[in-house]
């Protein structure tokens, strides 16, 4: 399977885990989607006046959203959906870390993990099992691998006599 899905690949609301290849798509288009970014700012002392800030660093931007899982016209559990979906936050990637997953919304890539999930179960059959819930899911981005462990360049010196 290919690192990155192309739109055709998935055409729904999808996250793809990276470390295990696995991939959860929403039956249905989420409600609503929230990003929300941040930025860190440095104030920097003066003997008067206002602080200058300058720019420390930004905070990952969380992506919020609303979905619904729905088994009511099978008349099956949903438990198993949302077993699968609590899966996606535990500790699986390397060396313990949360997995990286990739969220596919159309043209919209983000390598995120899951940072919390909410479940609220709307409707139960007769047998008392959950068959219809309204989920709410935290996504946190990540940066890529190659930014965040980037060696500094080094620059060859010339030599300023004219020689090589």
């Amino acid at each position: 399977m290919a690192r990155y899905a192309t739109p055709q690949q998935y055409a729904h609301f999808t996250l793809i885990n990276l470390y295990s290849t696995g991939v959860f798509s929403f039956q249905y288009f989420p409600t609503d989607v929230t990003t929300e970014d941040g930025a860190n700012w440095e104030a920097h002392d003066v003997t008067h006046g206002i602080k200058p800030l300058s720019y420390a660093n930004r905070e990952p931007q969380r992506i919020t959203f609303n979905a619904w899982l729905d088994h009511s016209a099978a008349n099956e559990s949903i438990q198993p959906v949302i077993d699968e979906l609590r899966l996606l936050m535990s500790d699986n990637g390397p060396e313990g870390t949360p997995a990286p997953l990739l969220l596919v919304c159309g043209d919209w890539r983000e390598r995120v993990v899951l940072e919390r999930l909410h479940v609220k179960r709307t409707l139960f059959n007769s047998d008392n099992l959950a068959i219809r819930a309204e989920v709410s899911l935290t996504l946190a981005e990540l940066a890529e691998e190659e930014l965040r462990f980037s060696p500094p360049r080094l620059m060859r010196r010339r030599n300023p006599g004219g020689g090589s």
